[in-house]
């Protein structure tokens, strides 16, 4: 007695000391920051959608696809009208996306309903009203429902036996691949049940359609005989009778051979068929229109599905989907990855794979005088350019990979004083290179070609019009593979573009192995320099006075003044990219054309004038159309 009550007492105590405590602000418990909290949390584990009111979590696929999943229907509202739906497919009224097969098809698929109430849908219904005990086919016949999904096409166009219209079975029945119910007593037993064979399929029963013999024709039990089918989009030929025998039905025994015209497929793929006891078996195939084909490429994987399973892209047939990927260091020429068949048309045409532009490996340091090394395959673009000198190649000039076998430079690095352009077989280009020396062993990633052809605006005369159009672009004899080392740089091709408005204080890149110091030697590897951009004005009002005639509407500046830090003699040619915020990819400006000279050397301490890119793109994109991978 004296133990419980001393408990009681010491209870009545803790309590006491707790609710003092508490009133005294010392410890409050938020009940509506608690639930904040413990949502907050589990919204964060979510990584689908998060339903709003209940916020239980779905998968992420499940959101506006016109099936309500979450209990209080957020997942299928208004919002959806956001949502990108693809071209072929149906929206509904409120934005979900669906199958286009499911609109009119009599049952609600958007959560609205909306796919049963189109105009469509009016017509079809104007038609003909089916009464309560039919089912009505997709092209708007009735028929009984008893004969749904038994089995037996009972349909025109066999709507009535199709995995859509189709349920789950009792567990007494078997269930045919596309859904129909079948007694379980027929399967395996030579005569298909199933509309589409699968009641008998070879690798289900563990048998193969060559091993199985055809019953002797027996022409005197009519109700043994097999009608004779219309195929659409095809034609059949009965073998083991003659011709003249043929009427609207055949004697068990009689082989059909189902053909399809031009552009459709059988399906099943199975070409020959049996009459025994009054059906086909395998049951007869339907002719269906096929797609255009889909073929993968050295850079371009492409894998079609039918119900999930792989199956061929030369013939793929309605609800095929092709996905689309690309190889290493390719990107899709579109957003979406997959095409969808559909009565003989794919929902898009094939995308292409295109090699990478602009993207950098790492974040840039420095360059060139007063710069750093740059990290190697950190600017997969840049391209040498080697003139042969007695028995070897010297590098001469930088330039811009801008697809697998065209380089921009300057017109100055490949033509004489006078602008004329200099034999082509005197040079070298080389992708992928890291080291100075041509055959440097180090670049074990680096590709060479010889030239092609070179081409030079044909008002480029040199120092006798101020370097004007100082521009060129190199056409090499063999494509550059696309590598983590060659890659090539973005170029906008809409010369009205207005990005160059944007460059106002923007950092742009130049790479190339130019001089270290004024009048010292080469860089021995690729080095990278970060330069601002000028404005037209700012420059011409600041370079040296016999310079002002260089800087012209078609040619941009970059650099400091007075900080030791510039292009020079070796970066002739190389380009001048800025990245672009909206894609974070790098774009070609400029090319490296006039540097300010002091005493015969590059002076780092004053602006570089660059051809400006912009002003020649019909004449860079007539020869990249044509080169174009």
């Amino acid at each position: 007695m004296f133990s419980v009550t001393r408990t009681v007492l010491c209870v009545y105590l803790i309590l006491s000391v707790l609710v003092d405590y508490i009133d005294s602000g010392n410890l409050r418990f938020d009940r509506t920051n608690s639930r904040s909290l413990f949502e907050t949390q589990r919204h964060a584990a979510c990584d689908g959608f998060e339903c709003k009111q209940s916020h239980d979590c779905i998968n992420q696929d499940k959101y506006c696809d016109g099936a309500i999943d979450c209990p209080d229907r957020s997942d299928e509202t208004n919002d959806c009208r956001n949502v990108s739906c693809s071209s072929y497919l149906f929206r509904c009224s409120y934005g979900a996306c669906i199958d286009p097969l499911f609109e009119c098809d009599g049952k609600r698929d958007c959560a609205d309903g909306s796919d049963e109430n189109t105009l469509k849908c009016k017509n079809i219904s104007s038609t003909k009203r089916c009464t309560d005990g039919e089912f009505r086919c997709k092209s708007g016949q009735c028929i009984d429902k008893d004969n749904k999904c038994d089995g037996i096409p009972h349909c025109t166009d066999r709507s009535d036996e199709t995995l859509r219209t189709c349920s789950l079975c009792p567990s007494y029945s078997f269930q045919c691949r596309y859904g129909a119910c079948v007694s379980s007593l027929g399967v395996c037993n030579g005569i298909s049940d199933c509309a589409d064979g699968s009641d008998e399929d070879p690798e289900l029963c563990k048998i193969s359609l060559r091993n199985f013999t055809p019953a002797t024709p027996s022409l005197s039990l009519s109700s043994r005989r097999c009608i004779l089918p219309n195929p659409e989009n095809g034609k059949f030929n009965i073998s083991a009778l003659k011709q003249d025998a043929l009427g609207e039905s055949v004697p068990e025994g009689a082989i059909i051979n189902i053909s399809c015209q031009n552009g459709y497929i059988a399906v099943p793929d199975h070409t020959l068929s049996y009459c025994i006891a009054g059906r086909w078996n395998p049951s007869l195939p339907l002719c269906k229109k096929i797609c255009p084909p889909f073929m993968s490429t050295e850079v371009m994987e492409v894998t079609c599905r039918y119900n999930g399973v792989v199956t061929n892209c030369s013939t793929a047939i309605d609800h095929t989907i092709a996905e689309f990927n690309c190889k290493p260091y390719h990107k899709l020429s579109t957003i979406e990855n997959f095409r969808y068949c559909f009565d003989g048309s794919w929902s898009e045409d094939k995308p292409n794979c295109r090699p990478i532009c602009g993207e950098k490996r790492v974040q840039p340091k420095k360059l060139i005088i007063g710069g750093q090394i740059a990290d190697r395959g950190n600017y997969p673009w840049t391209i040498a350019i080697y003139k042969k000198k007695t028995d070897n190649y010297k590098l001469i000039c930088g330039g811009t990979l801008i697809n697998q076998r065209v380089i921009v430079t300057a017109a100055h690095c490949v033509t004489d004083k006078e602008g004329n352009i200099l034999e082509k077989s005197i040079y070298r280009v080389a992708a992928g290179k890291y080291y100075l020396s041509y055959d440097d062993p180090r670049d074990t990633d680096a590709e060479f070609s010889e030239i092609e052809e070179i081409h030079s605006p044909g008002d480029y005369k040199g120092n006798i019009y101020d370097y004007d159009n100082d521009i060129a672009v190199l056409v090499t004899k063999i494509a550059f593979n696309t590598t983590e080392y060659i890659q090539r740089c973005c170029v906008d091709f809409n010369q009205f573009s207005s990005y160059e408005s944007q460059l106002l204080g923007a950092i742009g890149t130049v790479t190339g192995w130019g001089y270290t110091i004024r009048g010292g030697n080469q860089s021995q590897e690729l080095k990278e320099l970060n330069l601002p951009y000028v404005d037209h004005t700012t420059c011409y009002r600041t370079v040296p006075y016999d310079y002002k005639k260089y800087v012209k509407s078609n040619k941009v500046c970059a650099g400091y003044r007075n900080r030791g830090i510039g292009v020079c003699e070796g970066d002739s040619g190389g380009g001048l990219v800025f990245e672009n915020l909206n894609d974070k990819r790098f774009y070609l400006r400029g090319v490296v054309s006039i540097s300010v000279q002091k005493e015969g050397k590059c002076n780092e301490n004053e602006y570089a004038i660059y051809t400006k890119v912009s002003s020649y793109i019909p004449f860079i994109a007539e020869i990249e159309r044509k080169y174009r991978n």
